[in-house]
């Protein structure tokens, strides 16, 4: 993908910080391009040559890497984000209702709620209604 199709005014862009034990991806809108900078709706700046080429150095922090939202690391780690997302919600739920005083009732709904959080899960990753 060339810097032209994915580096525009209104775009949503990917902050890629690959560290060794835990890549982090958070998103935001190119809010305006000047001649050397990319201005995110966050207040970070790239300098646009280097994201065009893809090197790491940034305006925004040492290692931050802006990225097209569809890159494949970016997309794996916001993938891995939502289904550490469900887990919390599994264990959270598991913690509320593993009492002898939860019903059936009560062990239903959380189920649901475990339902609806895989459900949303799976269509913020592959980005398709089911």
């Amino acid at each position: 993908m060339s810097a032209a199709d994915w580096i525009h005014e209104g775009a949503t862009v990917a902050e890629y910080y690959n560290s060794y034990y835990d890549p982090r991806v958070s998103t935001a809108k190119i809010a305006r391009i000047t001649k050397t900078q990319i201005v995110l709706d966050n207040g970070n700046r790239y300098n646009m040559r280097c994201a065009q080429i893809g090197e790491k150095r940034s305006l925004a922090g040492y290692s931050t890497e802006l990225r097209p939202i569809t890159d494949p690391q970016v997309v794996d780690t916001l993938a891995r984000a939502q289904f550490a997302d469900v887990a919390r919600l599994v264990e959270v739920l598991a913690g509320r209702n593993k009492n002898e005083r939860t019903s059936a009732t009560d062990v239903l709904a959380a189920l649901d709620q475990i339902e609806q959080a895989v459900h949303a899960a799976r269509q913020a990753i592959t980005g398709k209604e089911e």
